[in-house]
């Protein structure tokens, strides 16, 4: 990315003057900022100074060093904090457009799009603009993030587009190199230095972004349960995968064999176990709304994955189904054989379902973001979310119990009010233990840690080993290496809890304990004390 490139005509010197003095000041808030801002520039009539102005100018003077890295300043440019208010940046791209071995009739098929996937989506048209390259996908994302005042230190990537196992494996290698390549070349670029060569090896790329400004601190990807085995499981761990999210639409067998799934329950069950004794978060997409289902059924279903420890997501996408032009369920729905609720039948069932939903579960969307022009039939709410959210804080005053609902984002907290909360459950055949430092009088979790004694692993360096699957410190992210004081991340929270996790394991018969470390990550596991040993970080204790 190179700014010097970027024209914002003679507005810029304007601006460059105001993040220069402002530089030399300490603002208590927004508002004192915005008015030191306005005072500088009301003598100039008629211009107006939006916020990228002011942006370019704090990168443009810290790349010349007539500024210092300024944290606080840099957080009141941005403009939208949200999008970094998990700890982290999400980056999402799309594999190229390629077959599936799915037959699902509610899944549309746009010949320009991987599977399941709409050109029309926001994600879409992004991947679509770049030619579905990974490296400039990446690359144009950081830039417009660090060009609205975001921190990116410490990147979370998720790689959609159909059944990522089902790719050529040397596409896949490929992609994930030149998505993390991207990340390494970001800062140097931001600098005006070279990037680094486009041959270098994997494992090259991979050395690289461990210490590199922009990490990769985690990798998502999307498959199908029937695809996952051993071999596969190793795979994605040489990739840095870290969270793997399945298609599971339904509980019913019966439905399963109606919209043509290809799988049936006992592939998410051993796909399930498989991924949690080899480490790794688990996600389920989940369909209420499919042909062949009822209200009745749908309010039931997500509970169900609770109640049967066979399941026991960490992660719900939660996908009321809907008719789209693309899709085999069209034709059944223009033959009259299948009609969707109606929108006030549909906030019912999501309620309940989203009532179901445990403090240990995070649910990461509800709803998919297809444009009302392409539903054909089916809710085109696209803030369903948050209706939901009203619905039920009308009716009893209180909030769900998932973890986005109780995130602890841009708030602030006492530290003599933080309670350590373990919560224990059984799950594909081991136990699992959801350890939390949440503030009781806010109902608000500030961070997490996922501790798991496996059933069974076929990888030899956890034998014997309890497994941290996640960590994570919610609130606005602070640059690796870097402290705040007023922020929640780097707190000492994390390694607080993960000295929990080593006593908690020593005491129950452990001598080691491992963790499933994102690519980025393992500098801070390092100097807690542990060393990588294959593609996990692993400590005696």
């Amino acid at each position: 990315m190179d700014f010097a490139n970027l024209n914002l005509d003679d507005n810029q010197e304007i601006a460059r003057n105001v993040i220069m003095a402002a530089s030399k000041k300490t603002f208590a808030r927004r508002g004192d900022f915005e008015h030191f801002r306005n005072g500088i520039i009301k003598e100039f009539k008629g211009k107006v100074f939006h916020n990228l102005y002011f942006i370019k100018a704090y990168y443009d003077l810290l790349k010349e060093k007539k500024i210092k890295n300024n944290p606080a300043l840099l957080s009141l440019l941005r403009k939208r904090g949200v999008r970094t208010l998990s700890g982290v940046t999400p980056v999402t791209v799309l594999t190229k457009p390629y077959p599936c071995p799915g037959k699902c009739i509610y899944c549309p098929t746009d010949i320009r799009m991987p599977k399941s996937y709409l050109q029309s989506q926001p994600a879409a048209q992004r991947a679509f603009s770049q030619d579905f390259d990974p490296y400039t996908q990446v690359f144009v994302r950081l830039k417009a993030l660090t060009m609205t005042g975001h921190e990116v230190s410490k990147v979370e990537l998720r790689v959609i587009g159909g059944t990522f196992s089902f790719y050529p494996k040397a596409y896949q290698t490929w992609f994930v190199k030149r998505c993390l390549l991207a990340m390494n070349d970001f800062p140097l670029l931001v600098l005006g230095k070279k990037p680094f060569k486009k041959n270098l090896s994997f494992a090259y790329v991979v050395k690289i972004n461990e210490t590199a400004e922009v990490r990769c601190i985690g990798v998502n990807i999307e498959t199908r349960p029937d695809y996952i085995n051993k071999a596969e499981v190793k795979r994605l761990r040489m990739l840095g995968v870290t969270k793997v999210e399945m298609g599971v639409q339904t509980t019913d067998e019966k439905i399963q064999k109606l919209t043509k799934r290809g799988h049936d329950l006992n592939a998410v069950k051993d796909a399930t176990g498989l991924l949690k004794d080899s480490g790794f978060k688990i996600g389920y997409h989940m369909m209420p709304n499919l042909p062949g289902s009822t209200p009745d059924f749908d309010k039931k279903m997500v509970g169900e994955l609770f109640t049967d420890s066979g399941f026991q997501p960490d992660y719900l996408k939660i996908y009321p189904c809907v008719v789209v032009p693309k899709a085999q369920l069209f034709y059944i729905f223009k033959r009259g054989e299948y009609q969707p609720y109606d929108d006030a039948t549909l906030e019912e069932v999501l309620l309940v379902e989203m009532l179901s939903v445990p403090e240990w579960c995070r649910v990461d969307r509800v709803a998919r973001d297809i444009p009302s022009d392409e539903i054909t039939a089916g809710s085109k709410v696209s803030n369903i979310r948050q209706i939901l959210e009203q619905k039920l804080m009308k009716r009893t005053g209180k909030t769900f119990r998932e973890i986005r609902a109780r995130e602890i984002k841009n708030e602030t907290f006492k530290n003599k009010d933080v309670k350590l909360v373990v919560r224990e459950y059984d799950a594909n055949g081991g136990k699992e233990f959801f350890i939390s430092f949440e503030d009781p009088k806010q109902d608000k979790i500030i961070a997490l840690l996922r501790l798991r004694f496996a059933h069974k692993t076929f990888i030899p360096e956890l034998k014997n080993a309890s497994l941290v699957r996640e960590i994570h410190v919610y609130g606005k992210q602070v640059a690796v290496g870097k402290r705040s004081g007023k922020e929640k991340q780097h707190g000492g929270l994390g390694s607080k809890l993960m000295k929990y996790a080593e006593d908690f394991s020593k005491k129950n018969g452990y001598k080691k304990i491992a963790v499933i470390a994102g690519i980025g990550t393992r500098e801070y596991y390092k100097k807690l004390g542990y060393r990588i040993k294959g593609t996990y970080m692993l400590k005696g204790i």
